[in-house]
């Protein structure tokens, strides 16, 4: 004899599961490699320019780079920035980026703030290690390290 009630039970928590995993966020981009996820997070460069001879920062004037959901921020190591990126994958793009004007005259700080700027605005690829992440745009990329939370 067939037992409807524990059949109809047991579709109706097949349902429920079915419904509750297809609205679940796995953290995959779609074709099943998981992203990892910048929210929250917060990085130091290290180096900048030239993949194969990168420069390393000014000390004292170390850019900084922070992820919050959909918008992003920092520190070009004299001012101050942000805007908005998207993630998807290996691509990135920043989008409407502002900063304040104020100048540093210590020897090559502004120079370091304008190749940041620009290697900013144009990356377009990202990889990302537990504490390494570089950016990658058309003229060259920004090499950073994580920075523990406080």
């Amino acid at each position: 004899m067939i037992n409807y009630r524990l059949l109809r039970r047991s579709g109706m928590l097949l349902l429920i599961w079915l419904l509750l995993t297809a609205c679940a966020d796995t953290g995959t981009n779609g074709n099943g490699s998981v992203e990892p996820d910048l929210v929250g997070t917060r990085w130091s460069l290290t180096a900048y320019g030239d993949p194969a001879n990168p420069q390393p920062v000014i000390t004292d004037y170390q850019p900084t780079l922070s992820f919050q959901e959909d918008t992003v921020g920092g520190s070009t190591g004299c001012n101050e920035f942000g805007g908005n990126y998207t993630h998807a994958g290996d691509t990135i793009s920043f989008n409407d980026l502002f900063q304040t004007e104020r100048a540093c005259m210590a020897d090559g700080v502004m120079q370091q703030e304008a190749a940041y700027m620009e290697l900013l605005r144009n990356a377009d690829t990202i990889s990302r290690g537990e504490d390494r992440l570089t950016l990658t745009a058309p003229d060259g990329i920004l090499q950073f390290t994580a920075i523990s939370p406080a």
